[in-house]
């Protein structure tokens, strides 16, 4: 017998060593009152010692609203040994704070009476730490709602998890009932060139693929009304420690800037009067098309000038003058192919490109067309007006040694001796010709300085 009760003995104090050092709350009760609480206990109700907490009732530390589950969580031990469920409750300091705990309670016996063990854990920390991850999260859901750049959330299958109010707005998309959005994937996408981005290039799975983020690049969406929008967009993995991380994809409207740049693009490279290539324009054009030249391949280049342009100017005026230039402009297009450039250089002088390896009766039929459409009769507040234009041919091909701006000179150069031969002619550049026109400036040359003499 001596050997069993030492045992017993020994459990008994190791139990109550662990119970006194516990950092959890342990306490007793039975009848209503308390009849036991360890350290820990004294700590968390605040007060000095265990006198001043035992005997009396549970009550005196319970929030009102927690005296009714405890209670409940009494009745259901119905025998000794049950224990309940880990339940969340308030308990009431000494000075009366509040502080939120879960407790588990286990039916015992204390001094020969029924009573009740419960475990106390001070839920204070974590609820703080909840309470600022909430606080956090409401945060940063306010921040991006607000933002003015699109935010979403996509799946690894493409699935658009989430999107904040201005994705939505952009995107054209709704809230959607179900909570389900469309597959990113379904959505077409252009590159800055307007050619459709194939699905495997799509920027998500670019990032799926090598996890590496992606950002500064433009894109191209098809709106519902058939136009569409421009966006600035980066994307990166939303946790690159998970291997089933989503996307997180953002992107800014650029579709007024790109149209602003568009728009600067071309008045920059583009006669404000006629909306045609300008000289630079046209002359960088023409470079592109000598150097892209193939063997064999011969490019004509037709300088165009308006006959007595002047007096329509000097006795019309010049808004009269700005109309016939645009209508030029007009029949100009109208009158030359689709793959064929034509610009205005200045003034009353046009210049035209025709790629595509024309043969000589092909070039004489096209000139033809030019000289009957720009001689059309033009009627104008009441007046009949007839223009006629002089135009120099230059034709090139690979093996040429001229630059892009030797050509446009020489065609020039046709369109002077055309000019001479009377209006609406026109001439092709010939080395002859540009001797003859050396000889005729020389000539000229020394007669200004013979006068001057």
């Amino acid at each position: 017998m001596d050997a069993p009760s030492g045992a017993l003995t020994d459990v008994a104090e190791r139990y109550r060593l662990l119970v006194e050092h516990s950092p959890d709350t342990i306490v007793v009760h039975a009848a209503g009152r308390l009849v036991y609480v360890n350290p820990a206990g004294v700590r968390l109700l605040g007060a000095g010692s265990e006198g001043e907490i035992v005997g009396r009732p549970i009550s005196d530390f319970l929030h009102p609203d927690s005296c009714g589950p405890l209670q409940a969580r009494i009745d259901s031990l119905d025998s000794e040994g049950s224990v309940s469920c880990p339940t969340e409750m308030v308990v009431l300091r000494l000075d009366g704070r509040p502080v939120d705990v879960e407790a588990v309670g286990v039916r015992t016996r204390w001094a020969g009476l029924s009573a009740y063990q419960v475990v106390i854990r001070d839920l204070t920390a974590q609820k703080r730490a909840e309470a600022a991850l909430r606080r956090a999260e409401e945060h940063f859901k306010t921040v991006v709602s607000s933002l003015n750049e699109g935010v979403v959330v996509i799946s690894r299958t493409g699935r658009i998890e989430s999107a904040n109010p201005a994705a939505r707005r952009l995107l054209h998309i709704g809230r959607p009932a179900d909570g389900s959005f469309i597959s990113a994937f379904d959505v077409p996408l252009f590159d800055t060139d307007g050619n459709p981005i194939p699905r495997n290039n799509h920027p998500v799975r670019q990032v799926l693929r090598s996890g590496a983020s992606l950002g500064g690049f433009i894109y191209g969406v098809e709106q519902t009304d058939g136009t569409r929008a421009w966006f600035a967009g980066s994307s990166r993995l939303l946790n690159p420690n998970d291997p089933d991380s989503a996307v997180v994809a953002s992107f800014t409207d650029v579709t007024a800037q790109r149209a602003i740049r568009a728009r600067l693009e071309f008045e920059a490279n583009h006669d404000s009067l006629t909306a045609l290539p300008n000289r630079a324009h046209m002359v960088a054009g023409l470079r592109d098309f000598v150097a892209s030249a193939t063997p064999g391949e011969r490019i004509a280049v037709l300088f165009i000038d308006l006959d007595d342009f002047k007096v329509i100017n000097d006795s019309l005026g010049h808004s009269v003058g700005d109309v016939v230039l645009k209508l030029t402009a007009t029949r100009l297009r109208q009158a030359l192919g689709p793959g064929d450039l034509v610009g205005r250089l200045g003034g009353d002088e046009f210049v035209a490109v025709l790629p595509g390896n024309l043969s000589g009766y092909e070039v004489d039929h096209l000139v033809d067309r030019l000289h009957e459409a720009v001689s059309e009769p033009i009627e104008l507040d009441g007046r009949t007006l007839r223009v006629d234009a002089s135009i120099g041919i230059s034709t090139v091909d690979a093996a040429d040694p001229r630059t892009a701006e030797d050509v446009l000179r020489d065609a020039d150069l046709a369109m002077y001796e055309a000019k001479m031969a009377g209006r609406g002619r026109s001439r092709y550049f010939t080395v002859d010709l540009r001797d003859r026109m050396r000889r005729r400036l020389e000539a000229g040359q020394a007669l200004f300085g013979a006068t001057t003499h």
